[in-house]
């Protein structure tokens, strides 16, 4: 069998006069600041980073369920970020994704990077919301 690629290192590069993240490894550009806005429903997540104007850039969305979980290190804890991540404001409690529950059209998915959990919830509840650039 063939090994895998090398992650990149860094992993993470902060964008000079943006306090926007790179991340090297997916192509995905990140808030740096984790904490832009807590508790808000899922339809209010969206709303929020469609109109969300950081580091000079207005095309912020929601990430999709994936995209969230590629920042979590299942091997970390309270971050369950990689180690040396640039990333400010992480919160308790779970993030919102865009992406539905497949068997509640009511239902989001959701990821909490305090203990590397990936949830499903109704879309009502109050959760996290950290925006993300570029990708699908």
């Amino acid at each position: 069998y063939d090994k895998g690629l090398a992650w990149p290192s860094p992993r993470f590069t902060v964008q000079a006069n943006t306090n926007c993240v790179l991340d090297n490894l997916t192509g995905l550009i990140w808030a740096r600041n984790a904490s832009l806005t807590n508790g808000v429903n899922w339809s209010n997540a969206v709303v929020f980073c469609e109109a969300l104007n950081y580091g000079g850039q207005t095309d912020w969305r929601l990430p999709n369920r994936v995209e969230l979980e590629s920042l979590l290190n299942l091997g970390a804890l309270s971050p369950a970020l990689p180690a040396g991540h640039p990333f400010t404001g992480v919160l308790t409690g779970y993030y919102w994704s865009s992406s539905t529950y497949h068997t509640l059209a009511n239902g989001g998915w959701c990821v909490t990077f305090t203990d590397a959990q990936v949830n499903s919830t109704g879309k009502s509840v109050l959760n996290s919301v950290w925006p993300v650039r570029g990708g699908q």
